[in-house]
Protein backbone atom coordinates (compact mmCIF):
# COMPACT_ATOMS: atom_id res chain seq x y z
CA UNK A 1 0.00 0.00 0.00
CA UNK A 2 0.85 3.36 -0.96
CA UNK A 3 0.32 6.46 1.07
CA UNK A 4 0.56 9.80 -1.11
CA UNK A 5 0.61 13.29 -0.06
CA UNK A 6 -0.83 15.37 -3.21
CA UNK A 7 -0.40 18.54 -3.64
CA UNK A 8 -2.04 20.89 -6.66
CA UNK A 9 -1.55 24.11 -7.53
CA UNK A 10 -4.16 25.43 -10.05
CA UNK A 11 -5.94 28.39 -11.30
CA UNK A 12 -9.78 28.57 -12.80
CA UNK A 13 -11.11 25.34 -12.19
CA UNK A 14 -13.72 24.83 -10.05
CA UNK A 15 -14.00 21.14 -8.99
CA UNK A 16 -11.22 18.37 -9.37
CA UNK A 17 -12.53 14.85 -8.52
CA UNK A 18 -9.77 12.31 -7.93
CA UNK A 19 -9.94 8.44 -8.55
CA UNK A 20 -7.87 5.40 -8.06
CA UNK A 21 -6.85 3.24 -10.99
CA UNK A 22 -5.34 -0.48 -10.56
CA UNK A 23 -5.41 -3.61 -13.13
CA UNK A 24 -5.79 -7.40 -12.20
CA UNK A 25 -2.72 -9.15 -12.14
CA UNK A 26 -3.42 -11.20 -15.90
CA UNK A 27 -4.15 -7.84 -17.62
CA UNK A 28 -1.60 -5.87 -19.43
CA UNK A 29 -0.99 -2.76 -17.36
CA UNK A 30 -1.89 0.17 -19.23
CA UNK A 31 -4.28 3.38 -17.42
CA UNK A 32 -6.72 1.69 -20.84
CA UNK A 33 -7.31 -1.14 -18.38
CA UNK A 34 -7.36 -0.10 -15.09
CA UNK A 35 -10.47 0.04 -13.07
CA UNK A 36 -11.33 3.24 -11.74
CA UNK A 37 -12.69 4.24 -7.99
CA UNK A 38 -13.49 7.49 -6.67
CA UNK A 39 -11.72 8.75 -3.75
CA UNK A 40 -13.36 12.03 -3.46
CA UNK A 41 -13.27 15.60 -4.94
CA UNK A 42 -12.21 19.13 -3.54
CA UNK A 43 -14.30 22.62 -4.45
CA UNK A 44 -11.90 25.59 -5.93
CA UNK A 45 -12.30 29.43 -4.88
CA UNK A 46 -13.76 31.29 -7.58
CA UNK A 47 -10.96 34.01 -7.20
CA UNK A 48 -12.80 36.20 -7.36
CA UNK A 49 -12.20 37.93 -4.06
CA UNK A 50 -8.11 38.03 -5.30
CA UNK A 51 -9.43 40.00 -8.60
CA UNK A 52 -8.11 36.50 -10.49
CA UNK A 53 -4.52 37.98 -9.36
CA UNK A 54 -3.64 34.70 -6.78
CA UNK A 55 -3.47 30.91 -8.23
CA UNK A 56 -4.81 28.25 -5.02
CA UNK A 57 -2.83 25.31 -3.80
CA UNK A 58 -4.50 21.96 -2.10
CA UNK A 59 -2.85 19.48 -0.33
CA UNK A 60 -4.80 16.07 0.03
CA UNK A 61 -4.19 12.88 1.52
CA UNK A 62 -4.18 9.69 -0.99
CA UNK A 63 -4.51 6.19 1.40
CA UNK A 64 -5.81 3.90 -1.41
CA UNK A 65 -3.88 0.64 -3.41
CA UNK A 66 -3.37 1.40 -6.98
CA UNK A 67 -1.45 2.07 -9.78
CA UNK A 68 -3.10 5.30 -11.57
CA UNK A 69 -4.50 8.83 -10.66
CA UNK A 70 -7.45 10.19 -11.95
CA UNK A 71 -7.70 13.25 -11.99
CA UNK A 72 -11.57 14.86 -13.72
CA UNK A 73 -11.52 18.90 -14.15
CA UNK A 74 -14.86 20.33 -14.27
CA UNK A 75 -15.70 23.23 -15.92
CA UNK A 76 -14.22 26.36 -15.01
CA UNK A 77 -15.30 29.76 -12.99
CA UNK A 78 -16.48 32.25 -15.71
CA UNK A 79 -15.31 35.67 -15.80
CA UNK A 80 -14.29 38.15 -18.23
CA UNK A 81 -10.37 37.04 -17.28
CA UNK A 82 -11.14 33.42 -18.95
CA UNK A 83 -13.17 34.34 -22.57
CA UNK A 84 -11.92 31.01 -23.70
CA UNK A 85 -13.08 28.94 -20.96
CA UNK A 86 -10.13 27.42 -20.04
CA UNK A 87 -8.49 25.46 -16.83
CA UNK A 88 -4.78 25.09 -15.71
CA UNK A 89 -2.92 22.70 -13.79
CA UNK A 90 0.28 24.42 -12.95
CA UNK A 91 2.02 21.58 -10.65
CA UNK A 92 1.53 18.27 -9.08
CA UNK A 93 4.00 17.37 -6.91
CA UNK A 94 3.38 13.70 -5.34
CA UNK A 95 4.93 12.63 -2.37
CA UNK A 96 5.25 9.16 -0.90
CA UNK A 97 5.11 8.20 2.85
Amino acid sequence: KIFLKLFILFIEASKIEFLIGDCSSDENVKHENARYTRLGYIELSSNERTEFKSRELKSIHVDADGLFLKLIIHKNYTNRHNLHNQVSIIAINLLEN
